[in-house]
Parts: C-alpha cells; structure tokens; sequence
C-alpha cells in the first residue's frame, strides 16, 4: 500500500470526496490540510486533514473507503470532531 503525504491532499482543498459508509456513499469535502509537528527521522512527515460531510447520515469513528483521484480508494481512519452549521466535521491524522 503506498504512504499518502501531504502533498496527496493539499492540491483537492475544497474538493469533495466521495467515501463509503457501509452500503451507501457520502461526500466529504477536505476544508483543511495542515502540516504536522514532530516525527520519526525517516518516517512520513505527520500531517492532518479535516472534512466536512452532511448533517446526516453521520460516519463513526471508523476506517472508511475515501476515493482519491490519483490514488484509487485508501482506507482512511476519520473521528468525528465537532459539528457547524454546515455540517459535521471529520479529522484524519497521518504520522
């Protein structure tokens, strides 16, 4: 399986993602891609992405099937950290 990187997601902020939730599919849409701090010396420079899905259905803390446009369908681990008027709001944390 390849190692997704920041770079992986900078260049779609702003773009949907659809994701498979069980039987059905949601669209996320990736809001935000930060940098993170620290690290293993060799290792993938950490990194988080947030999202944002509908109100309803709501995804669990779980691993979901997200489809990228250049690196097919990885499984991505999502939590559900906060809710807006938009919708709710997912992190995923790479490190």
């Amino acid at each position: 399986m390849q190692q997704l990187t920041l770079a992986d997601f900078s260049e779609w902020l702003q773009s949907p993602f659809p994701v498979t939730a069980g039987e059905q599919k949601v669209m996320l849409t990736l809001i935000q891609a930060t940098k993170g701090a620290g690290g293993i010396p060799g290792g993938r420079e950490p990194f988080s992405l947030l999202f944002r899905g509908p109100s309803s259905p709501r995804l669990a803390q779980a691993m979901h099937d997200f489809e990228h446009p250049r690196h097919g369908t990885p499984a991505i681990f999502i939590v559900p950290v906060g809710a807006d008027a938009d919708g709710i709001l997912y992190e995923a944390i790479f490190s």
